[in-house]
């Protein structure tokens, strides 16, 4: 998925957990392995998703307690 099919200047892109919904359910472009896309717009909420789910701490907690402090940034 390189993208969403909805406005790029939406009100609701400021919504994490409706972004969130919206990528979820975005139908495939194209039958996975065929083509190559990226998605900007979409990335964040992708990566903020899976830490989430997985570590259970939301993006930016987990950015600046694995990455930014260890390092002095």
């Amino acid at each position: 998925m390189p993208a969403l099919r909805l406005p790029s200047r939406t009100p609701v892109m400021h919504d994490w957990a409706q972004m969130a919904d919206i990528v979820a359910a975005e139908p495939l472009w194209w039958e996975p392995g065929t083509e190559l896309g990226y998605g900007a717009s979409t990335y964040g909420w992708i990566l903020g998703e899976l830490i989430q789910r997985t570590d259970g701490r939301d993006s930016k907690a987990f950015i600046r307690e694995q990455i930014q402090q260890p390092h002095g940034l």
